[in-house]
């Protein structure tokens, strides 16, 4: 899944760490994401909801997969239709004014 590093890197190299904190944060960005472990991390439905719109604010769709990605995280998240609609509502003019494409849609 490609996630918008292109916004995250420039921002760590602006942040108060020490150069052993920023390596370790950038490592830590490169690793894959655990959708399981993610997922157990909704521990309420307002979390589930936090959890889906800051992965729409960071996965960039570059492929079938990544298309399917928000979908299946909803899915998982237990997330209503409803609610789904109203964050792409609100998040997708979030992602064109950051030039990631809205594509990423449930």
């Amino acid at each position: 899944m490609a996630v918008g590093r292109f916004g995250i890197f420039p921002r760590i190299e602006t942040l108060d760490l020490d150069p052993e904190e920023k390596a370790l944060l950038v490592e830590e960005m490169g690793k894959p994401v655990d959708v399981d472990c993610i997922i157990q991390g909704a521990t309420s439905p307002e979390v589930a909801a936090e959890i889906y719109t800051a992965s729409l604010l960071v996965v960039q769709v570059d492929s079938p997969a990544e298309k399917a990605y928000p979908v299946m995280l909803a899915a998982r998240l237990r997330l209503p239709d409803e609610l789904v609609t109203t964050i792409h509502e609100r998040v997708d003019p979030l992602r064109i004014a950051a030039g990631i494409s809205p594509e990423a849609t449930a």
